[in-house]
């Protein structure tokens, strides 16, 4: 693969009715995706060729992007690991039950925004680092999810930032590993290196 990518991801069950398909200007409107039983890897590694990656940066950069308007997403039965080499980040997503209900997804900015956010009797394991990765094309990823209500029932967290050292007293926040958490909070904000929001309960 020239990319260097590796991919292995099975489902049970998808169901994407779309209200309107406008593929001439990248406009879909989906009332709903429903995801069950989705399995697998998807590992993204750094490409083989840097003169494949100028070349598809290139083209990136002259592309236009999807508009999409999704009303709902439910997620049920996931057991899935990413890994991104350029981007320093690995994550473990074991969701049994997750329902969101976007506000505005900027593709091109990276930026995606929810009504609301919905997890229950789920494991979420993330391991990354602050270092910025900019690639060979002069690209860096940017990525921002905010959601102005998020609810967490019976889950559990890990975080493990490589690049912030292990505290001995107070509240780690660049290593946790938290169990059973029941959590509602508002004007939630997650990037990659930052997490923030205000909590209006927590249980663990």
């Amino acid at each position: 693969v020239l990319t260097g990518d590796d991919m292995d991801l099975t489902f049970g069950h998808l169901d994407i009715p779309i209200k309107t398909f406008d593929p001439a200007h990248l406009y879909y409107d989906i009332p709903t995706i429903t995801l069950t039983g989705l399995k697998g890897f998807y590992y993204q590694n750094a490409p083989l060729k840097p003169k494949i990656e100028r070349a598809v940066a290139a083209v990136i950069a002259t592309q236009k992007y999807l508009r999409l308007k999704i009303s709902a997403i439910i997620l049920k039965d996931i057991n899935v690991a990413y890994r991104s080499e350029p981007d320093d980040i690995t994550t473990s997503l074991k969701i049994n039950e997750l329902t969101a209900h976007p506000d505005s997804f900027d593709i091109k900015n990276g930026l995606f925004a929810f009504k609301d956010i919905y997890l229950a009797n789920s494991d979420i394991a993330v391991i990354n680092s602050n270092k910025k990765v900019q690639s060979s094309t002069g690209v860096t990823t940017v990525f921002a999810i905010t959601s102005k209500k998020v609810k967490i029932d019976r889950s559990n967290l890990k975080v493990d930032n490589t690049d912030m050292p292990m505290l001995k007293t107070g509240m780690d926040y660049g290593h946790l590993d938290i169990h059973d958490i029941n959590l509602a909070a508002t004007n939630f904000f997650y990037n990659g290196d930052t997490t923030a929001g205000n909590v209006q309960s927590l249980s663990l």
